[in-house]
């Protein structure tokens, strides 16, 4: 009987033939040396380790890859598995080779560190670094992750609920943004085996039981367009029904909340083309014959996904009230969805092109960003998903210049985009004309324009309104600098209090110096409160009693012992009991110093007057007052328009300034306050 072992090199010796001599000696002496150092080795499913490589280098021979990928996954666990060192590898293969199995190679994690909020961000963050230096680091995860994948079974309950998790968030949607459609199907639609296998049974069941009756149905539609494409003579065009995967029936299902029953578009149709011409053709013939939903139609011919996906997608109506679904693209860019980014490293392709992918692929860019900036381990994963994983829309600046952002972005994200002083003073933005707050979340197609005012500045909660990772970069970097400049101002203090605690110490020389800063500080700034804490030389410490945070509120308690002041929780049971049993003569009243502390109000405007002008008044107005626009919300109704802002800004005397700006126009614009 022939073993595992031999029935996958049965397969995997006949697909190699294609590479060169040369390229062949290379591929066997990796199968050579990975086949001896994992003799012995077992995988859970009992089978000899060897098949594992072997197989995942299958996967990558189907996409096509070339020699260096090829060996780098017959060998991608030998570092991490085996006590093969990088020197044995390098002496028989080239350095390219040792960094793609160094890129693959898992790392160990780091459990006793406490920062790190779940399981598995140290692995996640090399694995993302790896990819940075060369995408083929990323191809063979992808099959690897495939493979075991496809052996999960073996793995206890417990272990397989984790993986597929971390398969279906994490590897499907990369395979995606990466364009290699089969990779991220198949690791779809095992996921869902074993997330939820009575789900995925009952699709399953079901289109079974319909195949039949489906396909005539769709091979009636083929044949309707078929005969409409040769009277205009149209060449080499190819029209063949596709199943869906069952994830995305699924994700269907969920989403519209409807039974597999209700379902039409089981079955799509994809239509190939010579070339670009014809695609527009087709998509004419189609429209002609069926009734379009222009909401389903979507040209990525023209704005290709980040992952360089092209094709022409539309929705019809036929004559019974169904839905088809069809897509519609040329030769080469079905095999560019085929393969994705491995498209251009297939076999006796200029592995040269490799600089033009740099530029080309968005996520590729991204992940080089990255690698640039900070980011801390807590957020890794959402801006991960958000900024890599998730669903891109495309706006348009007034000039027509296209940018691409995660989905749910908003006004504020497309500023930063646009560039970081740009983002740091937006105030507002126009979308189709219509003015919208900063927290507008944009949809495909909107054409962006940005407002700014130099007296502009961010708040905190930006950081809730942007989803971008460069945004929320910048607006951090903003608040980062400016938490610097106060570094040595942690603590403020009243004035009076201050000279009730310099009495109470009776220090001599520097009580002295510290009552001439006191003056001179309330004279010549005029500031209610003086900074204490490095500048002003006033001894304070926090009582180990009650361990004050920054979120508690604080009092000080002047110890004659210590010529200092200890912060204490103002609901501490010592400070209780020194104020049961001395007044408070010993206590002063101490706040945390917060540089971001600010002042919030809400208007209702009304007038009788263009919309336009008035809103162009109020942002005008808001500009002199130095306020920050957090949220506004305008209707007209008849003839007059009710609008309903929310500012913001650092100084309460800042409001007056921006109600006397408004005031001019009485007689147009009636303003009062809400809160």
């Amino acid at each position: 009987m022939i073993s595992k072992i031999q029935e996958t090199e049965n397969i995997f010796f006949p697909k190699i033939n294609i590479f060169q001599e040369n390229e062949k000696e290379l591929i066997l002496k990796a199968y050579k040396l990975s086949y001896e150092k994992h003799l012995g080795q077992k995988r859970l499913s009992g089978e000899d380790y060897i098949i594992h490589p072997l197989s995942v280098s299958l996967i990558l021979l189907d996409l096509k890859m070339d020699v260096s990928t090829i060996c780098a996954a017959l060998m991608h666990d030998l570092l991490e598995d085996t006590e093969t060192t990088e020197d044995e590898i390098l002496k028989e293969f080239n350095f390219t080779i040792l960094k793609l199995i160094k890129g693959v190679t898992k790392i160990s994690a780091m459990r006793n560190n406490a920062q790190f909020i779940s399981k598995g961000y140290e692995d996640l963050r090399k694995f993302i670094f790896s990819v940075i230096d060369d995408i083929r680091v990323l191809i063979i995860k992808l099959a690897d992750r495939l493979h075991n994948m496809r052996t999960l079974q073996f793995q206890p309950p417990a272990k397989q609920q984790e993986i597929a998790k971390n398969t279906l968030e994490l590897y499907a949607p990369l395979a995606a943004r990466l364009g290699i459609e089969s990779i991220k199907d198949e690791l779809e639609d095992l996921a869902l085996y074993f997330l939820d296998y009575k789900s995925y049974q009952y699709i399953k069941d079901k289109i079974a039981s319909k195949r039949e009756d489906r396909q005539k149905y769709i091979d009636s539609i083929i044949n309707k367009v078929k005969d409409i494409v040769a009277k205009e003579d149209i060449k080499n065009v190819t029209i063949e029904g596709r199943s869906k995967h069952f994830f995305s029936i699924y994700r269907k299902m969920k989403s519209q909340n409807k039974s597999i029953d209700e379902i039409y578009d089981l079955i799509g149709i994809r239509v190939l083309t010579e070339n670009v011409k014809d695609c527009y053709t087709v998509l004419g013939i189609i429209h002609s014959l069926y009734k379009p939903i222009p909401s389903r139609f979507k040209d990525y011919i023209s704005f290709p996904k980040a992952n360089l996906y092209q094709s022409l997608h539309t929705t019809v109506i036929d004559d019974n009230g169904k839905h088809i679904e069809f897509q519609i693209r040329t030769y080469q860019m079905d095999n560019n969805a085929k393969y994705g980014v491995a498209a251009h490293w297939m076999y006796k392709e200029n592995i040269s092109d490799e600089k033009k992918i740099e530029t080309e692929l968005k996520i590729f860019a991204k992940l080089k960003d990255w690698k640039q900036k900070d980011f801390s381990d807590e957020n890794l994963m959402e801006n991960l998903k958000n900024e890599i994983l998730s669903e891109q829309i495309y706006v348009y600046t007034p000039k027509g210049d296209i940018v691409q952002l995660p989905k749910n972005a908003t006004a504020l994200d497309f500023a930063f985009a646009i560039h970081t002083e740009v983002g740091l003073h937006c105030i507002g933005a126009r979308v189709n004309g219509i003015f919208v707050p900063i927290r507008k979340e944009l949809k495909g197609g909107e054409v962006v324009e940005i407002l700014t005012s130099k007296k502009q500045l961010p708040s905190l909660d930006w950081l809730d309104i942007t989803v971008t990772r460069k945004a929320k970069s910048k607006i951090r970097s903003f608040f980062r600098k400016v938490d610097k400049q106060n570094q040595n101002e942690k603590i403020k203090f009243p004035v009076e209090s201050i000279s009730n605690a310099i009495n109470s110490l009776n220090t001599e020389k520097k009580l002295n110096e510290l009552k001439q800063d006191i003056k001179k500080d309330t004279v010549n700034s005029g500031n209610k409160y003086v900074y204490i804490f490095g500048k002003h030389n006033i001894l304070y410490q926090f009582a180990s009693c009650c361990n004050p945070q920054p979120t508690d509120k604080i009092v000080g308690y002047i110890s004659v012992a210590k010529h200092l002041i200890i912060i204490h929780k103002i609901n501490c049971r010592f400070i209780q009991k020194i104020i049961n049993e001395y007044g408070t003569s010993r206590i002063v009243n101490v706040s945390w110093n917060d540089p971001f502390q600010t002042y919030v109000r809400k208007y209702k405007i009304e007038s009788e007057e263009n919309s336009t002008k008035v809103i162009s008044e109020i942002v005008n107005a808001i500009d002199i007052g130095n306020l920050h626009l957090k949220e506004l919300n305008s209707m007209v109704k008849d003839i007059k328009f009710t609008c309903y802002i929310t500012l913001e800004s650092k100084a309460e005397d800042s409001y007056p300034i921006f109600e006397m700006q408004l005031k001019k126009h009485e007689d147009k614009i009636k303003i009062s306050r809400i809160n």
